[in-house]
């Protein structure tokens, strides 16, 4: 017999004992919050591709991610995987 599970299968995250709390925030929040604050500031840099991205440039690129997302018919609560390789495309 084993014993029952603490983690609720319906919920998307699991939390054990920690002095800090949750935010309750989403990484778009958290992500929208920084671009807000630094705009220009330095967010993604990938020496190896000769790629650099601001705030602002990482937004645009997520926005545009995600728009594509809807397009082939992902809805708000859906759960999407991806097996991403070490890269900044991902």
């Amino acid at each position: 017999m084993t014993a029952p599970s603490l983690i609720d299968p319906t919920h998307s995250y699991a939390c054990g004992a920690t002095d800090a709390p949750l935010l309750h925030e989403t990484i778009g929040d958290r992500l929208r919050d920084t671009v807000r604050r630094v705009p220009d500031g330095e967010a993604l840099v990938d020496r190896g591709h000769g790629y650099r991205a601001t705030w602002s440039r990482l937004w645009d690129d997520v926005d545009r991610a995600a728009r594509g997302l809807l397009a082939r018919g992902v809805e708000k609560g859906d759960r999407v995987g991806i097996w991403a390789p070490n890269r900044f495309e991902w």
